[in-house]
């Protein structure tokens, strides 16, 4: 099988806006949440990542930002984090990380807010 070489794209750190596509849990090796954003780069549309973990409490990461999208956070209330988010328009910051596999695009976590 062959696979098309594409260019590179590079997104600038700062203000974004973009909408929720989509959320992934995983439980390996713990319990995450994954929301997928799509923004338009150029001509283009890159997917970023953003992990949370699957714990909603009043001061959870998660629970903040499903307090941001209009969430009423009570005890005991069950919530269902695809109802909440996916299809909403958002804005955010990234910032570039550089590590041993190159540099990339990081969301960070507490700027996602609805647009």
């Amino acid at each position: 099988m062959e696979i098309q070489v594409k260019k590179a794209i590079n997104i600038l750190d700062g203000q974004h806006e973009g909408i929720i596509t989509n959320i992934r849990y995983r439980s390996k090796p713990y319990e995450y949440l994954d929301l997928e954003i799509e923004i338009k780069q150029g001509e283009d549309f890159v997917t970023l990542k953003c992990g949370y973990p699957q714990i909603i409490s009043t001061n959870s990461k998660l629970g903040y930002l499903l307090s941001r999208f209009g969430e009423s956070l009570e005890e005991g209330k069950s919530i269902d984090p695809d109802k909440v988010l996916i299809g909403k328009q958002c804005r955010f910051k990234t910032m570039t990380e550089t590590n041993i596999k190159g540099k990339f695009a990081k969301i960070i976590p507490d700027s996602i807010m609805p647009k």
